[in-house]
């Protein structure tokens, strides 16, 4: 029988056969759908090559049945095999997508001309999409083809192939995989006859959608998606073919296709002038005006007047203006990085300020240093510097007993009974590591067999024998370590040297040389001193609360739903939930891939790309142009790549904003977008460098707009409004004509005395009103503090009925695990489990209910308070000025017309003074809301009263008591302290904010009153100027007077003019 015949494996040389036999089993009307109607030899050369390709590649194999004696190809399967693993282990998910995507268009440019690319694309990604569904990355082997001569089917050819890889499969315990199309019937009945069973199916719904070959008028109509696509694509995401091209045509004819391409020049980009005033030419020019041609002058006209008729009144005049030499604006934005190891924190900050080796990068597995401040050195001749600041001698030996307690309790405890293998492997390796790094200068830690060694001394956690050694070896570090920081800071001229003089500091220092002091031996390194992850933790959070911008970093893959990264930008936001989350106008909704022709901009370009190669085409017939034929040809294959690699980024970049962007609006209920940017920052630092193969015909796939690392720093740019110029323009331009106005008063002359005691109780009564003012809105305020106490009342018993099942739950955790988590103040992961917070459990459950009071404590209460507050005292000034007016004849009022200016700056002055303060109470309460909220940080009274549960329960019932039902008793002793209601965690977060909220009130009334004291001294002052207690009628009073004036008038009409243009001209609207 034909079945007999024997199995063997395809030759390169049988490709043409095996094409031949594929061939002739292809006519399905699908088939003939997707191929056209091809004659069989020219469908024969088109599979031919492809199959001689795949022949040499291990993971594919072609089984062939031969006739025994011809020789010639009979029947022939198509296998596949699949490792259980279907991603390489250093590959994500972010590159095995892009993998795919690039994979799937290699093959869509080898198939046929003619063929309906769209329609075998769909149906490629449909089949495998089902694949993975139904095997979930299982070992399996696949049957891609299988086919057999027209004269020898129903032989049983076919159903030995199939058997043949089925046998192979159960000896390695894999499935075998194939799909078929349904209408095959004698396939079906052949593979359920050898025991395959259906498992899911794939259906193209309506498969005139795919009408036409590629090239016909439906190739710009494709399949509809059910997503919509409200904006326009970015042609910043990757180069824009449309220019690409124009200026590649230009450049064949002109020669240059192969010129190299300079790096690119991150200081010809343009500020973002027209969003931030400070970078506008004017902001500068009123500035320059103001403080040179206005204050500079008139103290130099003081001084000199000063010289020759000295007065006190001139001296107040000089010490007055040389106060407002220049604006006084806010402190600097600092803008916090923050991220696990190994996500990019340092890479980022190489690329945004673009200097190529200033931070150093890890190795993806280790953070390098944390933290690390950089801050400008201003015009310094040497740009860079460096300064270490270390721990306390205290907190390094503490980083110190830390890891040996672990050590001891992972190695030498013998506590069985306390810790599991996978506690003990989290414990031991970052102490041994810490102690081979601090000491391997010394013999017991010149390696790993040998330190372990020297521990193993050790009969107890406390043995003087090695706890006493290895404190008083950390003292003599940290003292060398002292005496080098001493010289700090360093300062370099080059990048390489300041790496030379950071490298001793970084984890992933090899051999490290300390500047200016030798004896820590080749290899030994002070990390361990900062890089224990609790106290690391500890002091990263400092900086971080110094912070009035956090950027969050992390990798792109998963992305959209890394609950980490999201909980750090969370975290991020309770900080400062008064500031803008973003306002980026460049935020956009997600692309989809198959929604590319949809766009206007790309038919545009396909249009204008379809004309320049008929152009160009038509060119190549004129013999001067022959030459450049290879290039022209380069045109449409190089097209294709471009546009569609850019489409591809641009989704994966849309898809992660979209999510990210969705979440926090959920999150938070703010309707302004979260500011989120997809940057590369190795594809940026590449375009800065010098690079000889970047030419027209070799162009990298982004430009630096593409990296979006520019529109990050134009973002960081923006920033810069945050530090309040604006403002601190404004109240500059008030504070120097207010100044003007007071010079102008006493440079009158004598004054009339205007019934002054009867005019002065009008201010001395809107004085004393103020403190009463503040007290009234404060009371109301507090109205708006008690739902937030109220809260507690009527939820307290639930978040307790929350609490009491879910610390229920943990009890039923063995002994060992209970333990551990207690020692870890309730962080741990257990075994093939998620890590567990024991205290953000049970803090979550007041939060859902508190933190949209505090928020709105914070946000609407502090905004309307401020708002009654000011209305109240400009109230109150208004009744004071219309009362002196009223007191006041029409020539006196004249007279007085510069003090009622005055008036009205200092109640200017006023409003600024009530927005600083209440903004400042806001301050306070963001941060008493944040530390209600969260268990960072010692304000946290709810993670304060955690530690402490924590700490009680150990030390009441320690491991080794040899008491029984130890375990029993840590749970319960637990449990109770956390549903205690009359001192639980949860009054505690109660208290605190009671507590906090008055004396932040407390501040604040004491700030209003201090400031409007200060105020109402310079009306004062004013009053007496225009309405004085002895009038100074002497003639060089008068003389004085009129000379200063004239300078008065003269800075005055700067101001008023040209400095008051020059601030309109940048957006800046002063009265």
């Amino acid at each position: 029988m034909d079945s007999a015949w024997p199995v063997a494996e395809a030759l390169p040389t049988d490709s043409n056969a095996i094409a031949s036999l594929l061939a002739l089993s292809w006519t399905s009307p699908f088939a003939i759908l997707q191929f056209g109607h091809l004659e069989h030899s020219a469908l024969v050369a088109i599979i031919a090559p492809r199959i001689a390709d795949q022949s040499r590649l291990r993971s594919i194999n072609f089984d062939i049945i031969r006739h025994p004696d011809t020789q010639e190809v009979l029947s022939v399967a198509q296998w596949s095999s699949h490792p259980a693993e279907l991603h390489c282990p250093y590959e994500d998910l972010e590159e095995a997508e892009e993998r795919q995507s690039f994979e799937d268009e290699i093959y869509r440019k080898t198939l046929p001309k003619g063929c309906n690319k769209n329609l075998i694309m769909n149906f490629t990604v449909g089949l495998r999409d089902l694949r993975r569904r139904v095997l979930h990355n299982r070992k399996h082997y696949m049957l891609e083809n299988l086919a057999t001569h027209t004269k020898h089917r129903r032989k049983g050819l076919a159903s030995q192939l199939v058997n043949r890889i089925s046998y192979k499969a159960d000896s390695e315990n894999a499935l075998v995989y194939l799909d078929t199309a349904s209408d095959n019937h004698s396939a079906i009945s052949m593979y359920s006859r050898l025991g395959f069973m259906e498992q899911n199916r794939h259906t193209l719904e309506d498969v005139s959608t795919f009408p036409g070959a590629e090239g016909s008028e439906s190739h710009d109509n494709p399949t509809s998606c059910p997503y919509e696509a409200n904006n326009s694509l970015d042609l910043h995401a990757c180069f824009d073919p449309a220019t690409y091209f124009g200026d590649l045509d230009q450049k064949i004819e002109n020669g240059q296709a192969l010129e190299v391409i300079g790096p690119y020049d991150p200081t010809e980009e343009e500020p973002p002038s027209a969003r931030v005033a400070i970078l506008r030419p004017g902001f500068v020019k009123a500035e320059s005006l103001i403080a040179q041609q206005v204050v500079q002058y008139l103290l130099t006209a003081i001084s000199n007047l000063k010289r020759s008729q000295p007065s006190s009144e001139l001296s107040h005049m000089e010490e007055r203006t040389k106060k407002l030499l220049a604006p006084k604006y806010g402190s600097p934005v600092i803008v916090g990085v923050r991220g696990l190891a190994g996500k990019g924190k340092t890479s980022l900050i190489n690329a945004v300020l673009s200097v190529d080796g200033l931070a150093f990068t890890s190795s993806g597995s280790v953070g390098t240093y944390v933290p690390v401040e950089y801050i400008p050195l201003g015009d310094q001749e040497a740009p860079y510097g460096f300064e270490f600041r270390m721990f306390s001698l205290e907190d390094s030996q503490k980083c110190i007993r830390m890891h040996w307690e672990d050590y001891f309790a992972g190695v030498l405890a013998g506590d069985t009974d306390e810790m599991d293998e996978s506690d003990a492997a989290d414990l031991v390796k970052p102490a041994r590591d810490a102690f081979l790094a601090l000491f391997s200068d010394l013999l017991d830690f010149e390696s790993e067999e040998k330190a372990d060694a020297f521990l193993s001394r050790a009969e107890s956690v406390d043995d003087s024998k090695v706890l006493t050694k290895l404190l008083k070896w950390t003292q003599e570090k940290h003292n060398k370590l002292t005496h080098i920081t001493r010289k700090q800071p360093f300062f370099t001229h080059t990048i390489s040297d300041l790496a030379d003089l950071m490298e001793p500091y970084v984890q992933t220092a090899s051999s490290p040389h300390f500047e200016g002091c030798g004896g820590f031996g080749p290899d030994s390194s002070v990390w361990p001193l900062v890089k224990l992850g609790r106290q690391r933790v500890r002091l990263a959070e400092t900086y971080i609360k110094r912070c009035r911008v956090t950027v969050v970093v992390d990798e792109i893959k998963r992305a959209g739903d890394n609950e980490s990264l999201k909980q750090s930008i969370y975290e991020a936001w309770r900080r400062r939930r008064e500031d803008s989350i973003g306002d980026e106008p460049s935020c956009k909704a997600p692309l989809l891939l198959d929604e590319e022709a949809l766009m206007s901009t790309l038919k545009t370009h396909r249009m204008t790309m379809d004309q320049k190669i008929r152009k160009i085409n038509s060119q190549l017939k004129e013999p001067k142009n022959r030459k450049t034929q290879s290039l022209r040809h380069s045109l449409g294959d190089e097209k294709e790549r471009y546009e569609r690699k850019r489409i591809l980024i641009e989704a994966r970049s849309r898809q992660v904003k979209s999510n990210l962007r969705t979440w926090f609006r959920d999150k938070t209920g703010l309707k302004e977008p979260l500011v989120v940017f997809c940057v590369s920052t190795t594809r940026y630092m590449d375009l800065i460098r010098e690079d000889d193969d970047r030419t027209l015909m070799h162009l990298p796939d982004f430009t630096a707009e593409g990296t979006e690392i520019v529109a990050l720093r134009r973002h960081l740019y923006t920033l810069i409004r945050k530090r309040g110029q604006e403002q601190s323009m404004i109240n500059y331009y008030r504070q120097v004509k207010h100044l003007l106005n007071e010079m102008s008063l006493a440079c009158t002359g004598f004054k009339p005395m205007y019934k002054r005691d009867h005019l002065l109780k009008f201010i001395h009564d809107t004085h004393d009103s103020f403190p009463d003012q503040c007290r009234r809105h404060r009371e109301t305020y507090m109205k708006c503090l008690q739902p937030v106490l109220d809260i507690f009342g009527s939820s307290m018993k639930e978040w307790l009925r929350k609490a009491e099942r879910t610390c229920d739950k943990w009890g039923n955790y063995n002994a060992n695990s209970y333990w551990t988590f207690l020692k870890r103040e309730g962080v741990h992961k257990r075994p093939t489990k998620n890590k567990e917070d024991w205290s953000r459990t049970l803090l979550e459950y007041a939060i859902e209910d508190l933190e949209p009071l505090l928020n709105a404590l914070c946000t609407k209460g502090c905004s309307t308070f401020a708002t009654e507050l000011i209305h109240a005292f400009h109230e109150k000034m208004d009744d004071m000025d219309r009362d002196l007016r009223y007191n006041l004849d029409q020539t006196s009022i004249k007279l007085f017309s510069e003090f009622f200016d005055n008036i009205q700056l200092q109640n200017k002055a006023i409003e600024d003074l009530v927005r600083t303060v209440v903004g400042n109470l806001k301050d306070g309460l963001l941060k008493m809301s944040h530390q209600a909220t969260s268990l960072k940080g010692k304000g946290s009274p709810f993670g304060r009263y955690m530690k402490q549960t924590y700490i009680a329960v150990m030390q009441a019932y320690p491991p080794r008591t040899g008491k029984a039902g130890v375990h029993n008793n840590r749970r319960a002793m637990f449990k109770n302290a956390v549903i205690d209601q009359a001192s639980g965690p949860y009054l505690a977060v109660k208290q605190h904010i009671e507590v906090q909220a008055n004396a932040l009130l407390l501040t604040s009334n004491s700030e209003l009153k201090k400031g409007c004291d200060e105020i109402f001294e310079k009306i004062y002052y004013n009053f007496d100027q225009i309405c004085p207690v002895q009038e100074d009628d002497g003639f060089r009073a008068l003389e004085r007077g009129k000379e200063l004036k004239k300078d008065i008038d003269e800075a005055k009409s700067i101001l008023e003019g040209p400095a008051k243009e020059a601030l309109l001209s940048a957006g800046i609207k002063v009265t």
